[in-house]
């Protein structure tokens, strides 16, 4: 749970200094930033280990086979308790790596090590990267674990549906820029819509919207995707990876992506 977030040397060097709490500062990160992560990788490992855990908590082995402890003032908890204990410890452990992402992305210049690892790579390899963005699209509660869920939904949405509008390589850019902390002006004005796109298109094509919902969903989606290729054709000078790619069409005279129908419960006008 923790190496796929903090990257393998990160996560090797803060064991090391929990572990020689006496030692000289690493080569990249400082005692004082190790100290800072430590109590959220704590949080973290402590709701994943009750999640683990419970499943064999309250067997014993004996010498007449497995049993449960029971007497007059303790008794087994009945399975939906436990199962929902544990739900929430699993449900709890994903918003604690929410919370450790947001404070490594905002002191990201501490850590070095997670900078350059792999995991800094997944964080980034979609255009929405945290449940807290997510949710003020569409309302998940900020739950990392339904976002957790949903990442490799969105991983096909992104590519069978975004980059084929706006080109693999000017949706490479954006990611990129997203990765490094600084999107461009130009590509400011597209992302907000991108990843409206991307909600909505993730909720649909799951199954998450409700069948009230789905078609709204749906409607929002081609919209959102329509505006930015409206944007990226009038200022092709601002996108030149778009305006070079196959996804560009110099020829085209309107945007047939979204069109208004009479079961349609969202209707554009204009363009």
């Amino acid at each position: 749970y923790l190496s796929r977030y903090l990257g393998d040397t990160l996560l090797t060097v803060l064991l090391y200094r929990y572990n020689n709490p006496g030692e000289d500062d690493g080569d990249a990160e400082t005692n004082e930033a190790l100290d800072a992560l430590l109590p959220y990788a704590q949080k973290v490992l402590a709701k994943f280990a009750f999640y683990m855990a419970v499943p064999m908590l309250d067997v014993q082995l004996t010498s007449a086979g497995f049993a449960v402890t029971s007497n007059s003032n303790v008794s087994p908890a009945s399975d939906k308790r436990v199962a929902a204990f544990r739900a929430a410890m699993e449900s709890d452990g994903w918003d604690l790596i929410e919370s450790m992402l947001k404070f490594l992305e905002k002191n990201q210049d501490d850590y070095p090590s997670w900078v350059a690892s792999t995991a800094y790579t997944t964080t980034y390899e979609t255009f929405i990267n945290t449940a807290t963005d997510f949710d003020k699209i569409i309302r998940i509660n900020e739950s990392r674990l339904e976002f957790q869920r949903m990442i490799p939904d969105m991983i096909n949405v992104e590519l069978l549906r975004i980059e084929p509008a706006i080109s693999n390589a000017l949706a490479v850019a954006i990611r990129d820029q997203i990765k490094a902390g600084s999107v461009s002006t130009a590509n400011e004005k597209i992302l907000p819509l991108i990843r409206r796109a991307v909600a909505y298109f993730t909720f649909v094509d799951t199954n998450r919207s409700d069948m009230l919902l789905k078609a709204k969903h749906r409607d929002l989606a081609e919209m959102y995707l329509t505006q930015v290729l409206k944007i990226l054709d009038e200022n092709l000078t601002d996108y030149p990876l778009y305006e070079a790619s196959t996804s560009y069409d110099s020829e085209k005279t309107s945007y047939s992506s979204y069109e208004n129908e009479e079961e349609n419960t969202t209707f554009t006008f204009g363009g």
